[in-house]
């Protein structure tokens, strides 16, 4: 496709002009922002294998399981215009010994990735963060492979990272 600003070649998929940066047109598929709710996105990962709840406390999260992919909360946030996605992994407590290696490993999880933020919260869990921007249009599609990327991406920082190393 060409941009209708610069006439660069761009992606179909792309958002903005890789050449220019102007915002490229909506090519019709998938749902625009205000369309997405917790209810689309169940129908979208239950077929992939995920288990879904809907938290009954927060109307827009919701909380899938897979066998074989990290479980995640997913928060439908239209105020902030993201889809947010958080993982949480029990963590072997380290001892005062093991802490400050934990802390290393995790500020090298957090130097290795560009899209996650790595922390570990109160309880000595491990949370991993992410978000899909609602800012265009968004498919089943791109809801998948943003779940197999990140799954793909998450275990790749957390070996190279050292974390592995304090995970239950």
């Amino acid at each position: 496709m060409k941009c209708p600003n610069c006439s660069a070649e761009v992606p179909g998929s792309a958002v903005f002009c890789p050449s220019c940066g102007k915002s490229m047109p909506s090519t019709g598929s998938g749902r625009a922002a205000d369309e997405v709710t917790r209810e689309w996105v169940r129908e979208v990962i239950v077929p992939a294998g995920y288990d879904v709840t809907f938290s009954e406390e927060k109307a827009h999260l919701l909380r899938a399981k897979h066998a074989s992919r990290p479980n995640i909360q997913v928060g439908i946030r239209k105020d902030l215009g993201v889809i947010t996605i958080q993982h949480w992994w029990g963590m072997q407590k380290p001892g005062w010994s093991g802490d400050k290696e934990m802390r290393v490993a995790l500020n090298e999880a957090n130097a290795a990735s560009w899209f996650d933020t790595f922390s570990v919260d109160a309880q000595g869990d491990l949370g991993v963060s992410s978000y899909i921007t609602l800012a265009h249009r968004l498919s089943e599609h791109n809801i998948l492979q943003f779940l197999e990327r990140e799954s793909e991406s998450f275990m790749k920082i957390i070996a190279v990272s050292g974390l592995r190393k304090f995970m239950k």
